[in-house]
């Protein structure tokens, strides 16, 4: 037996991404205004691509437990956007829970701040994967410390 995972609030519903997601999810990787804080805006290819990142997304959750999910809208049932966690592609030395974003992504800093993670200024660093010369290269860390009992 296989459980889902699936978290509700009044207004939102976090869950695995589903086939009538897909059209959705590419318009959004398209869409100028949904991607101002990513390197670049998706060209119609790339954003057909979104499936495949859709297809990678539900073997990681079966594989690694956790993955990225769709945000689904309660009230319409339609996807608002992504969230989750991924394994960093880098390698990262902090080993709390981390976020990050760019400087000027002040909504995002504001769901970190919310979740009660803290900044780490020291921790500001260039992505690796982001061309050196990109705007958005340079990116800030939040942190949330685990206290988990053995």
């Amino acid at each position: 037996m296989t459980t889902t995972l699936q978290l509700a609030t009044p207004r939102l519903l976090l869950r695995p991404f589903e086939d009538r997601d897909r059209a959705p999810f590419g318009a959004m990787n398209a869409n100028p205004v949904v991607m101002r804080y990513f390197p670049n805006l998706m060209t119609r290819k790339e954003s057909d691509e979104a499936d495949e990142a859709i297809d990678r997304y539900n073997l990681q959750l079966a594989r690694d437990g956790f993955t990225m999910f769709a945000l689904e809208d309660r009230t319409t049932a339609e996807l608002v956007g992504i969230l989750g966690a991924q394994t960093m592609r880098f390698e990262a030395t902090v080993r709390d829970v981390v976020a990050i974003t760019t400087p000027d992504n002040l909504a995002s800093q504001n769901v970190m701040r919310k979740l009660g993670m803290l900044p780490r200024p020291e921790l500001t660093f260039d992505h690796p994967l982001i061309a050196a010369d990109h705007p958005r290269r340079q990116h800030v860390l939040y942190s949330l410390e685990l206290n988990l009992c053995a």
